[in-house]
């Protein structure tokens, strides 16, 4: 389920640019105490990030799970730690926690933060 897909920069840099706002969302959201919505922002933060490095790659995803799975092969190609594989993988189980069983809290909030900043970081550094 991952298709080839003409390199584009409009594409990339929308997904970036998707990416930065929810990751400042999600800031703003732990700051102010909405702990779901942090989660959440982070989450898709990390998915856009990700997103923008397949499209740089050539390819686009069609499920959640395929960014897992480029995740894995860049992992296994020694351009990422397997940590940034591992926090994509956990942070998008808190995110299902959190919308599907209401189930967050301020702790697994500011972990998705941490993870989703430093995991942004990464992916925006294989673009260079």
């Amino acid at each position: 389920m991952i298709k080839p897909f003409p390199v584009d920069g409009s594409s990339i840099e929308r997904e970036l640019a998707g990416s930065h706002n929810d990751l400042n969302a999600a800031r703003e959201n732990v700051s102010g105490g909405e702990y779901l919505w942090a989660i959440v922002q982070s989450y898709y933060s990390m998915f856009h990030a990700a997103r923008a490095i397949l499209y740089n790659e050539g390819y686009r995803e069609k499920s959640h799970q395929c960014v897992e799975i480029f995740l894995k092969k860049l992992v296994s190609d020694g351009r990422i730690d397997q940590r940034y594989a591992d926090d994509f993988t956990a942070v998008r189980h808190m995110r299902e926690l959190a919308n599907y069983d209401l189930a967050y809290s301020r702790e697994n909030a500011e972990v998705s933060l941490r993870n989703a900043s430093e995991f942004n970081d990464r992916m925006r550094s294989l673009l260079k």
